[in-house]
C-alpha cells in the first residue's frame, strides 16, 4: 500500500515499544522518516538506527516543554505531516481495582490520564 508518506517526516510519541513502536516500524516501511519519541534516550536512539531516515527524539512529555521541544526538533528542516500518539503507562492493573478507590489507587488511575491528556494537549 502506498500512503505517500515517502521523504515525509512522522513523529511517533510512545515510540521505544509496543504499539507505538508498531507504527512506526510501519510508517517507516511505508518510506516516511520517523522521529521516534519517548522516555529512554538509549532505547530511541537503537530503535532510530534500525529504521532508514529515522532519528531519535527522547524525552518525557509530562514535563513542562517537552511536547513542544520534540515536535520542534522532529520538524526541524523536515516539517511533521503526520503525529501518532502512544505514549503510555503499564496500567494492566487498572483492570483489577475495587471502587471506591483508596487515595493510592486514585493516584494510580490519575497517573495514565494525566499522560494522556499532556500528550494531546
Amino acid at each position: 500500500m502506498d500512503l505517500g508518506l515517502t521523504g515525509r517526516r512522522a513523529l511517533v510519541f510512545g515510540s521505544t515499544s509496543g504499539l507505538g513502536l508498531a507504527v512506526a516500524e510501519s510508517l517507516a516501511a511505508e518510506g516516511a522518516r520517523v522521529a521516534i519519541a519517548g522516555r529512554r534516550a538509549d532505547v530511541a536512539s537503537e530503535v532510530a538506527g534500525r529504521l532508514p531516515g529515522a532519528i531519535a527524539v527522547p524525552g518525557d512529555i509530562t514535563e513542562d516543554g517537552t511536547p513542544e521541544r520534540l515536535v520542534a526538533e522532529a520538524a526541524a528542516g523536515a516539517g511533521v505531516v503526520v503525529d501518532f500518539d502512544s505514549a503510555g503507562l503499564d496500567s494492566a492493573g487498572l483492570l483489577s481495582l475495587d471502587f471506591p478507590l483508596d487515595e493510592d489507587e486514585e493516584e494510580e488511575v490519575d497517573e495514565p490520564v494525566e499522560l494522556a491528556r499532556l500528550s494531546v494537549r
